[in-house]
């Protein structure tokens, strides 16, 4: 059975190794007309001459609810970027395993995306010049069976053995729509490893059915089970030369229903229309499937991306499980993300 599934993420592997060997970003800027600077793979690094290299300056109009740097070259705008500014952490996320952040080169005002030339300057769709912290959260508690004698048979006939998890994730539109989990940009991951809005949502349904001191006690509870799934770079076609997103997934499990698993949600009464949807090794394989199935070129170099966060885990032996593996395969894919590189 083991074998079958390294099989596909191998097949997976291959294939989108082949698509994604000749591909940059998509031709238009995120959600826009704007053309990209043409930027040959040969001169994506910073440290190759590109005398050539004309990219298009975009910088979006900041959303009503959100917080934005002013143009970079606004007088009164004096950002410290490779360091904690206030409270906008404007480093790298620290590396999984040294814990130490990596600097990104300045081109006088302006920092370098780490991963080269985009074809555009500027902030772009993005919030912060330099580095936008995306945090995703996977939440999950073990399927709630009438007996932990019919839990164990349901297990091992039905999904080969494996803990039956439901996990909350945003309701697709369509059906055929891969699975999505919230997530949120945030200014710092120092302590927020649950983005604000989502920690607000999360209480609000709780306090539904518990007064508000109890259920805050539930969400503090659950989030002490904390398990760092992938952190680092995600080649979005929202970044610019000058602002790039690095993401952070975090599990969170509740699997004897003492905390968040408590929780009843409907998607059509919640705003971010979340629900507990169960997600078996099947599940995670036939959603890959589904996705490369319906891809095109830039489809394929996501999964190229995934899957090599895939061995990345695997060979460090954390989380050294195929099923783990597998959600952050699936979790990484779901991000939206541009075009990725096997060579990242």
């Amino acid at each position: 059975m083991r074998r079958c599934y390294l099989t596909f993420i191998i097949s997976t592997l291959f294939f989108a190794k082949i698509w994604s060997s000749s591909i940059s970003y998509e031709k238009y800027y995120h959600n826009t007309t704007i053309e990209r600077g043409h930027v040959p793979k040969m001169y994506r690094s910073w440290s190759v001459d590109f005398p050539g290299y004309k990219p298009v300056a975009y910088t979006a109009e900041c959303p009503k609810d959100a917080t934005c740097d002013p143009d970079i070259e606004d007088p009164n705008f004096h950002p410290r970027f490779n360091d904690y500014d206030g409270k906008v952490d404007r480093r790298r996320l620290k590396k999984q395993m040294n814990g130490k952040h990596k600097s990104y080169d300045m081109n006088g005002k302006y920092p370098l995306n780490p991963n080269g030339r985009t074809g555009v300057t500027g902030r772009g769709a993005l919030l912060r010049y330099g580095p936008n912290y995306l945090v995703q959260v996977l939440i999950s508690r073990l399927i709630k069976l009438f007996s932990i004698f019919c839990q164990s048979i349901f297990q091992h006939i039905l999904f080969r053995g494996q803990s039956v998890r439901e996990y909350i994730v945003i309701e697709p539109e369509n059906a055929d729509d891969l699975v999505n989990f919230p997530e949120d940009f945030v200014d710092s991951t120092e302590f927020a490893f649950i983005p604000p809005k989502l920690y607000d949502l999360l209480l609000k349904e709780l306090t539904k059915s518990y007064d508000p001191r109890h259920a805050k006690h539930l969400l503090e509870k659950t989030f002490k089970n904390k398990v760092e799934l992938y952190r680092g770079f995600v080649a979005d076609n929202r970044n610019t030369d000058n602002a790039w997103i690095e993401a952070l997934i975090i599990e969170y499990n509740d699997p004897k229903y003492k905390g968040i698993g408590k929780m009843k949600l409907n998607p059509e009464t919640n705003s971010m229309h979340l629900k507990w949807q169960i997600l078996d090794l099947k599940f995670f394989v036939d959603s890959i499937n589904k996705v490369l199935s319906k891809s095109d070129m830039s489809r394929a170099s996501k999964i190229a991306r995934a899957v090599r966060v895939f061995f990345d885990n695997l060979k460090a032996g954390s989380p050294g499980h195929i099923y783990t593996a597998l959600r952050v395969v699936l979790s990484v894919a779901s991000l939206g993300l541009g075009v990725a590189s096997i060579a990242g």
